[in-house]
């Protein structure tokens, strides 16, 4: 009985505490089956998932090509269509007298623009490559740069006359001419600017310019240097400067004195008629406030008769050395050309030679008797006897030394007396063209 009691002491005091654990909050532990609780139990079995390999990697595709913006390109500037102006002259002066008037309302329209007033010229090919132009310069001396038009008249073909200078000075908005270089005679006359600018240091400016004219004998050139006096220009040069041509006109201030030295080259026409030529340069300087011919030099020359030209002017002077240098080298020189009258004929060249050889000879003789030299006379008279004792100069330098016992003077009188009987003589010497020196029989021995 205690045995019994035990047991069931025992288990009472198991389900206190499992009722005590429950109270107390505490998870308790089912108690494992036993006997035919645990036979009669079913067991599921649970099937283990599918094994699903990992995909294969697939490589990353490369990174796409950098593609740079393309770059900015402002839109281009607003340029507003232009409006249609009139032409400022719409029609080229069939007429040179015409010319003048036209430029004047052109410069009204224009407002006195002088680029635009040259470029209008210029369209209408009264201003070229080579002529023409428009400048400003104050030529009045007011403050106010009038405006100096030179241009040519396109439908004139000699370039001599073809060209013009117009003076413009302006009045309440109104363009007028105060000069005109040919004043309408452009059937014979024309005119080109050369330079304008204060030329001798006297605060005011000078406009230098040339007037070509053509008559029934050929061109001429003169050139002219004025200054505004009051209402017209009056001129500034010592004495009239014409040439037969004018190929260049240089203003030089190489002293830096403000005064500028004008060098005139020419000299020289093209015509057969004309005879050979040379071309000179002639120097002019500042001599009392007037332009003054100070100098003059030539071009080196290969034609005969132009070395005896030259040897005449050193003989005319008084450069007897000189002289006689020239002399000597016309007959020495082969290589001068002979003229014969631009013909190229044997005869004449031969006719030539002899004239002037033997005039040669003669002057050299008459350098001997000017210096008291008897041996240039001997060599002299000895030459022209033997080489060209046809020739009319032997019959004067005969004449010269009988008479030079009274001196030269007299033994010169001789000559010319003796120049004026020979039929021929003072033809064959003039007969080298238009420019060329002209003779008479005093000047064979002008002493």
């Amino acid at each position: 009985m205690k045995s019994v009691s035990r047991h069931r002491w025992g288990a009472w005091i198991v389900s206190s505490l499992l009722l005590l654990l429950t109270l107390l909050g505490c998870e308790a532990q089912p108690a494992a089956p036993t006997g035919a609780a645990l036979a009669q139990q079913r067991v599921t079995a649970t099937r283990a998932a599918t094994y699903t390999p990992l995909p294969t990697e697939t490589a990353l595709p490369p990174p796409a090509t950098y593609t740079p913006y393309p770059t900015y390109t402002p839109l281009p500037t607003w340029t507003p269509t232009p409006v249609p102006t009139a032409t400022p002259i719409a029609f080229v002066p069939q007429v040179s007298e015409d010319w003048p008037t036209v430029i004047r309302r052109t410069a009204d329209i224009l407002a006195g623009n002088p680029a635009a007033l040259e470029r209008e010229l210029r369209r209408l090919q009264a201003i070229s490559a080579t002529e023409g132009a428009v400048r400003t310069v104050d030529l009045t001396h007011d403050g106010q740069d009038e405006l100096i038009i030179w241009y040519i008249d396109p439908n004139n073909a000699n370039r001599v006359t073809r060209s013009n200078i117009l003076v413009l000075t302006e009045g309440e908005g109104v363009w007028q001419p105060i000069f005109d270089a040919t004043f309408g005679l452009r059937s014979s006359e024309g005119a080109w600017l050369l330079e304008a600018r204060d030329l001798n240091n006297d605060l005011q400016s000078e406009l230098a310019y040339a007037i070509g004219r053509c008559g029934s004998n050929g061109c001429s050139v003169t050139v002219r240097v004025v200054l505004w006096s009051g209402g017209a220009f009056r001129d500034l040069t010592a004495s009239e400067i014409q040439l037969p041509s004018l190929r260049e006109a240089t203003f030089s201030d190489e002293d830096g004195d403000n005064l500028w030295e004008m060098a005139l080259t020419g000299g020289t026409l093209d015509a057969i008629a004309a005879g050979p030529q040379r071309e000179r340069t002639d120097i002019y300087r500042w001599v009392n406030n007037l332009y003054t011919l100070a100098e003059t030099t030539y071009a080196e020359s290969d034609w005969l008769p132009l070395v005896v030209w030259e040897a005449n002017e050193a003989f005319d002077e008084g450069r007897y050395e000189a002289a006689e240098a020239l002399y000597h080298r016309a007959l020495t020189d082969e290589t001068l050309r002979i003229w014969a009258q631009g013909t190229g004929d044997a005869g004449l060249q031969d006719s030539e030679l002899t004239l002037l050889h033997s005039f040669s000879y003669f002057r050299l003789m008459v350098i001997g008797s000017v210096l008291e030299d008897q041996n240039r006379v001997d060599r002299a008279i000895r030459a022209l006897r033997d080489q060209y004792p046809r020739s009319p100069m032997l019959v004067l330098a005969e004449a010269f030394l009988e008479a030079q016992g009274e001196g030269i003077p007299a033994a010169c009188t001789a000559v010319t007396e003796a120049a004026a009987g020979e039929d021929g003589l003072l033809d064959a010497l003039n007969s080298f063209g238009y420019t060329s020196p002209q003779f008479l029989p005093e000047d064979i021995c002008p002493l």
